[in-house]
């Protein structure tokens, strides 16, 4: 199918907004004060994966177990998707149409004859909760509603048959399943999405916008829909029906039919999730924390007021936050209010050379043209000689197939990896094919985040050929070369994008509303938290406060972060190269036999109970943080307050604020806060648990720790002030095994200079 390049790739986030009450002249940047009140997201983490996808199972391309190995190697999860059932399919009385239904029906059959229990046992074997989440789902085409997909929460679920994709919602009302609709844009009657259709609520939090069949986001555009299904029309988009009032999230999937989940370009779904475990995605994905690309991971932080993405909210005045980290150069961002853009915030035309020697920066790597149409097979490495690769990011294409084609044979998928990685080299094991033609690519890709000087050198070495640039050549523009001459296959060296390209962030108010309801959403076009550190802090009596900011440039302070350094590998305390929640993902990633048991200790906070619990069951035990680092006892500590503020005078409103204080502060109520793994600091409530330990294990044992508790200081903005270090010193001390103390007090002075300028602002 002929398509629009992606040369710049897209992502979209929405958010709706309930209100009461015209506008471009109301949007303005926003206040200092303001947006310091602005929620923080730093306990949620981005996972990606693509929930509607084909192969062979049914009609389509490609081995089923290739596709779930080369969803492993891109995704964070995946639901590989059979077709299971077409209850209007039309041509009955139509030869041309004979075609269609006879290879639609005999797939259905197949999969009815013993290809169902094949596919619910694969997605079962590849269920890795923790690393990798599979999930069970299956497609039903409708002429007169538009296709849907049901996704369920469980592995193990039957195949719900239905006359139509109305009784089908009936059927399944009951359950922990969404249903899906998908190329929404078609005519109407002609399998596009029915808007009449449309029910509000968990059963269809989101739409699929975005697929290999096109954009559907509105009736112009980019990616228009080329497929032989037709073209797209207005009643089905996107747009339209949030212009009929209806609140939903919008992601992207592949639609990809030759085995390959995923596929770079073709549509992904981002999840905003706290951990990678089915109960944390499902929540997210029911309540619309969802966005999608097209092809690669653009990182989209949008808020308004205390809302994420995907929220409802209600208010006169709407604070909006956008925060976008792209993968190359950001072209263009959008902010749309009612189908209007209410602001376009533009990227660089050209990048600047950054300042200094050292820079921070992404270079994405591409292999693939070639005249002949036979595959060809990239194996070998990319390196640099000086500072480090701090990520490798794939891009992985399938074939690109879209629906069947009669007399088409079958296709192989070829699964492309990532074998290894570390700080000086990536090694790469891929299949390009010629480009089908000038408008659709079929390159493989990575995407390399460094952090080197300029005159270090990016090297690549493949299939017997090395080429090699400085990272100031590849500032200055992209390299290219052929492997054995013109027309051959051919390496490109894209220019490396500094931050200042692929980062923006922005604050405005909107002040007026414009109708009932308004919804807000952002489009994008291209161009964790861990507190460990504080123990070893205070384990160690290291002063680590300044006036109002927090000052980590010390010998005492950068001591203490290497005890935990050297605590990984040099005693072997810990498995190395654990980032971000990998330490509690791998502590409850357990075999039943605990052959796979890679640590047996997890120091975490009371909110990681209720998963550790329904994971290891029985097996799991509670303690207080030991004495691991100097002469005294040391446990950060945090707490949940409730706040009056002092202007509420109304005596109704006073009386009703004490009425639900009193409701609160029952042991009844509390002990369900207790049972969550958090500790009420209620006399009564704590004699229930101090009667009853094993009923409310976390909170009899965080009781024992009062006097040990260590509470962030109580200085302004002090979240922001220690993002950097839980984002960035703390990956590069658990995860750098020869790390220096120069390189490390370095990133503690950024630290300190970071928490400088916020307690400043």
């Amino acid at each position: 199918m002929d398509r629009r390049s992606f040369l710049k790739n897209t992502g979209w986030s929405f958010l709706g907004l309930a209100a009461s009450g015209s506008l471009l002249g109301a949007c303005a940047a926003g206040s200092k004060d303001a947006k310091k009140i602005m929620p923080s997201a730093s306990d949620l983490k981005m996972y990606w994966g693509d929930l509607h996808n084909h192969c062979n199972i049914t009609y389509g391309h490609g081995d089923m177990r290739d596709a779930f190995e080369a969803a492993k190697e891109q995704l964070d999860f995946v639901s590989v998707t059979p077709h299971a059932m077409w209850p209007d399919i039309p041509g009955a009385d139509d030869p041309r149409l004979k075609w269609v239904i006879d290879y639609h029906t005999g797939a259905f059959k197949r999969l009815r004859e013993g290809n169902y229990d094949k596919y619910i046992a694969m997605t079962k074997e590849y269920n890795k909760e923790g690393e990798f989440l599979t999930f069970t789902g299956y497609e039903c085409h409708s002429m007169a509603h538009g296709d849907h997909v049901a996704l369920w929460h469980d592995i193990d679920v039957p195949l719900v048959e239905c006359t139509s994709v109305q009784e089908w919602k009936e059927k399944l009302k009951n359950e922990k399943v969404f249903i899906t609709p998908h190329h929404m844009g078609y005519q109407g009657g002609y399998r596009g999405y029915n808007w009449d259709c449309f029910t509000e609520g968990d059963q269809t939090p989101f739409v699929e916008m975005y697929s290999r069949h096109g954009l559907a986001e509105s009736d112009q555009g980019d990616y228009n829909y080329l497929h032989d299904m037709g073209p797209r029309q207005w009643e089905g988009t996107v747009q339209y029906g949030l212009d009929r009032g209806n609140k939903f999230g919008i992601m992207c999937s592949t639609d990809q039919h030759s085995g390959y989940p995923g596929s770079y370009g073709d549509g992904r779904i981002g999840v905003l999730a706290p951990s990678l475990t089915r109960d944390a995605i499902w929540d997210a994905l029911k309540s619309r924390h969802v966005c999608g690309a097209t092809g690669d991971k653009i990182k989209i932080d949008f808020r308004l007021n205390d809302a994420f993405m995907g929220d409802v909210v209600r208010g006169n005045s709407r604070r909006i936050y956008v925060n976008v980290e792209g993968e190359s150069c950001i072209d263009y961002i959008d902010i749309v209010k009612n189908g209007q853009c209410i602001a376009r915030l533009n990227g660089p035309l050209t990048p600047i050379m950054p300042e200094g020697d050292t820079v921070h920066c992404k270079v994405k790597v591409d292999f693939g043209w070639n005249r002949e149409e036979k595959y060809v097979h990239w194996l070998g490495k990319l390196a640099v000689d000086k500072g480090r690769i701090v990520s490798v990011t794939p891009c992985f294409r399938g074939a690109a197939f879209t629906s069947p084609q009669e007399g088409e044979t079958e296709f192989h998928t070829h699964v492309n990896r990532i074998l290894s990685t570390n700080e000086k080299e990536t090694e790469l094991d891929m299949y390009s094919s010629k480009n089908p033609n000038v408008t659709t690519p079929a390159m493989q890709a990575v995407i390399l985040e460094l952090e080197m000087p300029k005159d270090g050198v990016l090297t690549a070495e493949f299939n017997g050929k090395k080429f090699e640039h400085t990272l100031g050549e590849l500032l200055e523009g992209s390299r290219s070369h052929f492997m054995i001459g013109w027309l051959s296959e051919a390496i490109l060296f894209n220019r490396a994008m500094p931050e200042s390209c692929y980062t923006v962030e922005h604050f405005m108010e909107d002040k007026e509303p414009q109708k009932d309801t308004d919804y807000y959403y952002v489009r994008v076009r291209q161009r964790d938290q861990q507190w460990a550190w504080m123990t070893a802090l205070g384990q160690c009596g290291v002063n680590w406060v300044e006036d109002e900011h927090i000052k980590l440039d010390t010998e005492e302070a950068c001591d203490a972060f290497m005890k935990i350094h050297d605590m990984i590998y040099k005693d072997h305390l810990s498995p190395a190269g654990l980032g971000a929640d990998d330490h509690f993902n791998t502590f409850i990633s357990q075999s039943e036999t605990a052959a796979n048991v890679k640590t047996v200790v997890s120091m975490t906070g009371p909110w990681k109970y209720t998963v550790a619990k329904e994971v290891l069951g029985d097996n799991l035990g509670i303690g207080t943080v030991p004495q691991i680092y100097g002469d005294k006892k040391c446990v950060p500590a945090g707490g949940h307050t409730f706040g009056v503020s002092s202007k509420v005078t109304d005596e109704k409103k006073i009386a009703g604020i004490a009425a639900f204080m009193k409701y609160t502060y029952q042991p009844d109520v509390l002990l369900n806060w207790a049972d969550s793994g958090q500790a009420p600091v209620h006399l009564a409530t704590m004699e229930v648990v101090k009667a009853n330990p094993e009923k409310y294990p976390v909170a009899a044992v965080n009781y024992t720790i009062f006097d040990d508790a260590m509470i962030l200081p109580a200085i302004y903005n002090i979240r922001e002030q220690v993002k950097y270090v839980n984002e960035t010193v703390w990956s590069m001390v658990v995860q750098t095994e020869n790390l220096s103390r120069d390189d490390l007090m370095a990133e503690l002075k950024n630290a300190t200079d970071i928490a400088t300028e916020l307690s400043e602002m």
